[in-house]
């Protein structure tokens, strides 16, 4: 989940689930980090359960669509899978007895991801907007292989890419953290407002080292807005 207040949302975009799961995990520390008076709740947002690159977010950003029109347009690679955008949607579709069956899901997801695209849609009110985005979950090469259309990896210039389009799409300029493995990333993103933690490996699946995440929130959200 991601956390909306009045004034101020700290929301994932991307480029798997860890973003989200530290947002959540660290929501009381984030809520005294910001100071402010105003309720903070947790809520669902387009790419907290996603597994999409930077690029792919960008990209459906600038379409204004984060889920297929048609069914014949999502695919099953490993999890269902939209190619034109090259995101996974790892986590819908879900079978009880395992597997998914994206068929007899359509029409409840199309209707989910155009509420969460609205509910992202309003974070244009708020004065400032704090983007995670994040590739240290450990499975993300194992993903990777699986899969074979997406990279562990991640390009300064496809953040960069990314910040652009979400600022456009706002209209208005945002915050961004990122976070990364020395080895997950070739750079540092150099653009304003955009602050880039180069942490540790643990040895956590895919949620993350908890304690190094609530330092790059008390880093960031210590700082005056860029």
């Amino acid at each position: 989940m991601s956390l909306v207040g009045v004034n101020v949302a700290i929301v994932s975009l991307g480029m798997s689930c860890q973003s989200t799961w530290q947002i959540q995990s660290n929501a009381p520390l984030i809520a005294t980090l910001l100071r402010t008076a105003d309720r903070v709740s947790q809520g669902g947002m387009p790419f907290d359960w996603l597994i999409c690159p930077p690029v792919s977010v960008a990209n459906m950003l600038a379409a204004r669509s984060f889920f297929p029109a048609a069914k014949a347009q999502l695919q099953l690679n490993h999890a269902p899978y939209w190619p034109e955008h090259n995101v996974y949607y790892w986590h819908d579709f879900r079978l009880p007895a395992g597997g998914y069956d994206t068929a007899a899901g359509f029409e409840q997801a199309t209707a989910k991801y155009q509420y969460l695209l609205n509910r992202f849609s309003g974070l244009s009110s708020m004065a400032r907007r704090i983007f995670v985005i994040s590739n240290t979950q450990n499975n993300l090469d194992q993903v990777a292989r699986s899969t074979g259309t997406i990279s562990d990896r991640m390009a300064a210039v496809d953040i960069e890419t990314l910040c652009e389009a979400t600022d456009r799409f706002f209209s208005q300029p945002c915050e961004y953290i990122v976070v990364s493995y020395a080895d997950r990333i070739d750079r540092a993103v150099n653009r304003k407002r955009v602050k880039t933690y180069l942490i540790a490996k643990d040895h956590s699946d895919w949620k993350g080292d908890g304690e190094q995440w609530a330092r790059v929130f008390r880093d960031f959200l210590s700082c005056s807005p860029q």
